[in-house]
């Protein structure tokens, strides 16, 4: 009785902790790179303030997807991609003299399923980004 009983427990903790959680599909590719200039990235998100991923790091010509358990409800969520230049990482942002700013940020309202798709063209000052 006494198994069933932390069994049951622990199996409604579960279900509890589950209900509170969502999905965020992360989608980011670059265009337009240069030759030479195919940086080493990394994505970092933020759910309110809080880092709760890091990827790993990639050349900006590889197209990536991040999965990410997300807790639903209204929060600030910040992505920044970060570039490898001479063995520091920076925030790549036209402030840091790159040709794009590749970051969002924005409070959304998160619920089982979220997606974010940012494309940064190179050639352009600022992210094409569409929300789900």
């Amino acid at each position: 009785m006494k198994h069933l009983f932390l069994f049951l427990t622990f199996l409604l903790t579960s279900l509890a902790f589950s209900f509170g959680k969502g999905t965020l599909t992360i989608n980011y590719s670059y265009t337009h790179i240069e030759v030479g200039y195919d940086h080493q990235t990394k994505c970092l998100v933020y759910i309110d303030g809080e880092l709760v991923m890091e990827s790993d790091a990639k050349p900006q010509s590889e197209a990536t997807t991040l999965k990410i358990k997300v807790p639903k409800g209204k929060h600030q969520v910040r992505i920044v991609m970060m570039a490898l230049y001479e063995g520091n990482w920076e925030e790549h942002t036209i402030d840091n003299e790159y040709s794009t700013n590749a970051f969002f940020n924005e409070s959304m309202n998160l619920v089982k399923k979220n997606a974010i798709t940012m494309e940064f063209d190179l050639d352009q000052p600022n992210a094409i980004i569409k929300t789900e």
